[in-house]
């Protein structure tokens, strides 16, 4: 599995929704600046990056509704990453559970698996 490696000031996390997403984003200290629910649109999302330059990286779960963002991204010049969940079990006879691929943050550290 490949992980994305670049440094940036600042991340930003999308759970997309149709009509809605949640973003946040945080600089490389792992401190929280944005934590926001939002309509699902473009100048939305442009209006909370806009502070934070192209010194950041954006990243989704890759579902259905993901393309809008990573061709926005592709054209306001942002890094974009898709997320992939992957299913497994954690012990035999356990729930499935979900594991997100992470972004390498500008301190080294990955984002752990949900769970």
């Amino acid at each position: 599995m490949r992980f994305y490696k670049r440094q940036h000031r600042h991340s930003c996390g999308i759970d997309l929704h149709v009509k809605t997403m949640y973003v946040c984003i945080l600089d490389a200290t792992g401190q929280v600046l944005v934590h926001r629910n939002v309509p699902s649109t473009p100048a939305a999302l442009l209006e909370i990056v806009a502070p934070y330059g192209v010194d950041l990286v954006v990243a989704a779960e890759r579902m259905f509704t993901w393309y809008w963002v990573a061709d926005l991204c592709a054209a306001e010049g942002l890094a974009f990453v898709p997320l992939v969940f992957i299913i497994y079990r954690h012990n035999v006879g356990a729930e499935p559970r979900a594991a997100a691929t992470s972004i390498t943050t500008r301190t080294g550290a990955s984002a752990p698996a949900p769970g």
